[in-house]
């Protein structure tokens, strides 16, 4: 068997490390295409995503790009060092490709996963406070308080054992006095929160309002 000169063997070299060139120029043209994925352009997906925000207790106007930014960048830095150690052939360009894809399936992954992390966190925590405030609303309520009184003393209540609900009923007040009625209130409170059981309160209260049944048996039942 012939042995290869050092010019062959530079040339089969080369050969190797051009592999990623090409798949390189496979994969460019598909980044608009991917962004489309990733960043959703359409009103629904975008509109889930900010419910999701929302009900993570996560306000901020800017969170959402923030958030849209760190899935795009996550998804995108491990498949660029994959290239990058191939091209240079720093490890095997196979198994580095193939790592850069799967860190990239992972980073893609991440966002969605933290967010339902403290989305699923906070719920249980609203949940926990649930009985308390509604012990409370039925106390205030048979003692002859309104219901925007109630809530208010309730707010109060609560702000040291449960301070999200206590926040979150602070927001309840705010647009009951800009003039939104308590039942469109709570709702807006039970979207806030993804919670069935306060889309229930919602219900009986708007029922209470409807058929002049008091709130005190609303929150009861």
């Amino acid at each position: 068997m012939e042995s290869l000169t050092e010019g062959d063997s530079h040339a089969i070299d080369d050969r190797y490390r051009a592999k990623p060139r090409g798949m390189m120029q496979l994969l460019v043209p598909q980044i608009p295409r991917l962004a489309k994925v990733i960043l959703p352009n359409d009103e629904a997906t975008r509109t889930r995503l900010q419910a999701q925000r929302i009900q993570a207790g996560i306000y901020a106007p800017s969170a959402m790009g923030l958030y849209l930014t760190a899935k795009l960048v996550l998804m995108t830095i491990p498949p660029v060092v994959g290239l990058v150690v191939a091209w240079f052939g720093w490890f095997n360009p196979a198994y580095a490709m193939l790592m850069g894809g799967a860190g990239g399936c992972a980073g893609m992954l991440m966002p969605s996963m933290w967010l339902a992390y403290y989305r699923a966190k906070r719920q249980r925590q609203l949940r926990t406070s649930l009985a308390d405030f509604l012990d409370l609303m039925v106390t205030c309520l048979e003692g002859g308080v309104g219901m925007q009184a109630a809530i208010s003393q309730v707010a109060d209540e609560l702000r040291t054992p449960h301070p999200i609900l206590a926040s979150e009923l602070l927001v309840v007040l705010r647009e009951v006095e800009v003039g939104r009625s308590i039942e469109v209130a709570l709702a807006h409170l039970a979207e806030r929160t993804g919670l069935e059981e306060l889309r229930s309160l919602a219900t009986f209260v708007q029922q209470a309002q409807r058929f002049g049944s008091t709130m005190a048996d609303a929150m009861r039942e």
